[in-house]
């Protein structure tokens, strides 16, 4: 299962799970990927199921995927209000300020921001802008 969303310019987030021993296990770290490599990267010995929308710049970047590749329709896609219970059920975080969020990449304004800063190392980009 490679569930992905676009990150526009040709790239996606996604990750890889599949079932072992009845778990649910990572085959590769969340990412920020370049669409080819992403499907490049599928294994070819087993079925493959996308997860997420199909941009058409996505579609156009690979208007053919692997013949064990399926892109799921969208009705598998779970839905905010699901999602927003399965939060209700869960243990309530002790600490909600010390959850950080895991960034794969930097934005497109702190990127912009490096370049006419050279050298300059910023712990915290959004407290200096």
């Amino acid at each position: 299962m490679v569930p992905f969303f676009d990150a526009r310019r040709g790239f996606v987030f996604a990750g890889q799970y599949a079932y072992q021993a009845g778990q649910l296990t990572a085959q590769a770290a969340d990412q920020h990927w370049a669409w080819a490599d992403l499907l490049a990267s599928l294994p070819t010995d087993r079925p493959v199921y996308l997860l997420g929308a199909l941009t058409p710049k996505l579609r156009q970047a690979a208007p053919t995927l692997p013949t064990n590749v399926t892109v799921l329709p969208d009705a598998a896609m779970v839905s905010t209000f699901a999602l927003a219970k399965l939060g209700a059920q869960a243990t309530p975080v002790a600490d909600v300020d010390a959850f950080v969020p895991d960034y794969l990449r930097i934005t497109e304004a702190e990127a912009n921001w490096q370049k006419t800063h050279p050298g300059q190392v910023s712990a915290d980009y959004v407290q200096e802008v």
